[in-house]
């Protein structure tokens, strides 16, 4: 396989980890105002915060594709992915942490 390839196999997988980090934060975010409502306000402001967290870090990964036009000027970097990665597994990223940081081992490859 060329680099170009490996690199794609990187972009397409830190691109759908984003996408379920976003999807997660969502639903973190709807999951704990049903918390809110029911009166467990401290879960809840935990699920509010990590899914902000989520959809933060899911913008960023977005943002430096150029998939989403925001004022954040990052280069695409294995270590920024794995960083990002790990961060958003920390937060419960669950699934789409996984994929990115699979993304930041792919690019390493690819830079070997």
């Amino acid at each position: 396989m060329k680099k170009s390839e490996i690199k794609n196999i990187g972009r397409i997988l830190a691109l759908l980890g984003a996408l379920v980090c976003l999807i997660f934060g969502i639903l973190a975010i709807i999951g704990s105002s049903i918390h809110i409502a029911q009166f467990y306000v401290i879960s809840g402001l935990t699920g509010i915060i990590y899914g902000i967290i989520l959809i933060i870090l899911a913008l960023i990964v977005l943002a430096s594709y150029g998939i989403i036009d925001l004022s954040l000027k990052f280069k695409v970097s294995w270590v920024m992915i794995l960083i990002i990665g790990i961060v958003a597994y920390l937060f419960g990223g669950d699934l789409g942490a996984i994929l990115l940081i699979l993304s930041a081992i792919v690019y390493l490859i690819a830079e070997l």
